[in-house]
């Protein structure tokens, strides 16, 4: 039986719905804001957890593993690229643990989302009590979607090595490989924003894994371009947001920490520039500096996202209850 009671709002033109979205998007964090770390501070503890120890074990037995210091991903340890010294360039990814661990959390922040629009604050213990029923269908959607991207990541790792086994040039075979990863992007893409609604058809409707993506699909794929070129704005700013925050944090460095003055002038250059349209600047070492520089970027990547992670939770909860025609007040939680 549905929680909720329907309301007409697509007969509202679809700017003046943009920009009263934008404006209760920055009304409802700021009047959440308490609530909403409170909420994330135990996953950020999560975060940090998991990734601290990830990245100090990852690659260590490789000698030609380099600390990777970069304003896209942080904190990295790996061999690409392959040389200590400073680089810059762009590319539009999320690496961190912390995004997959906050996935955890769009329950709760969604339930608080429709609970402010009532008016009473509600108590984080409430919230707990209201949302961890949902944890295993959430757990549940989490391998449901990653499923897919792995299978089809598994086909074009296949593919492309079949492919260097044919007797064709280097520069068909590059080609062939972009045009696999665009289309294994494509695909990942597609489930991710078909799916962007699960978290909300769980919370309020109640409904199990297999039966929240049928549904999340459902309310989206009428409207699919308009969700998609929401999602890139926002997926955008979030990039410049990380890149600008960590570019600010390795400045930083740069004059607290000796091995980190090579990238003070990059930075301060017009090539620093390149943060504000998501590109990275990133800094290799083959010795991490000092184990506290570690931690820092560590726990600055997990603080973006912790920050970022309730703008999703809204966004998705309003363009559910819009898609959905229903009303936060006649909610029943």
């Amino acid at each position: 039986m549905p929680l909720l009671q329907h309301r007409n709002v697509m007969d509202i033109p679809e700017k003046t719905r943009r920009h009263g979205l934008i404006s209760t998007i920055f009304k409802c964090y700021r009047k959440s804001f308490v609530i909403f770390w409170g909420i994330m501070l135990p996953f950020i503890i999560l975060s940090l957890l998991f990734e601290l120890p990830n990245i100090l074990l990852a690659d260590l037995p490789t000698s030609e593993s380099l600390w990777h210091f970069d304003t896209s991903r942080g904190i990295s340890v790996g061999t690409n690229p392959e040389r200590v010294g400073v680089d810059w360039g762009t590319h539009f990814v999320y690496a961190a643990i912390s995004v997959d661990l906050l996935w955890l959390a769009m329950c709760p922040l969604a339930f608080v989302t429709v609970q402010r629009q009532r008016g009473p604050k509600v108590p984080l213990r409430t919230v707990w009590k209201q949302t961890t029923h949902n944890t295993g269908a959430i757990l549940a959607l989490f391998f449901l979607l990653a499923l897919p991207a792995f299978i089809a990541a598994t086909i074009v790792l296949i593919l492309i090595e079949v492919f260097q086994d044919l007797p064709i040039s280097h520069n068909t075979l590059e080609i062939l490989a972009i045009l696999m990863i665009i289309c294994f992007f494509s695909i990942v893409f597609y489930f991710m924003i078909n799916s962007s609604l699960c978290n909300q058809t769980v919370v309020f409707e109640k409904l199990r894994a297999i039966d929240a993506l049928r549904r999340s699909s459902k309310l989206i794929r009428p409207v699919w371009s308009r969700f998609f070129r929401m999602y890139v704005v926002l997926a955008w700013a979030t990039v410049v947001l990380t890149s600008t925050l960590l570019g600010v944090t390795l400045l930083i460095f740069s004059f607290t920490v000796p091995e980190f003055i090579p990238v003070r002038d990059l930075l301060l250059s017009s090539k620093g520039f390149i943060l504000f349209l998501g590109g990275h600047i990133r800094i290799s070492f083959a010795e991490a500096p000092n184990f506290w520089t570690v931690g820092v970027m560590a726990t600055v990547n997990t603080l973006i996202d912790a920050t970022v992670a309730p703008i999703w939770a809204i966004l998705t909860t309003h363009l559910y209850l819009e898609r959905s025609g229903i009303k936060p007040d006649a909610t029943k939680m």
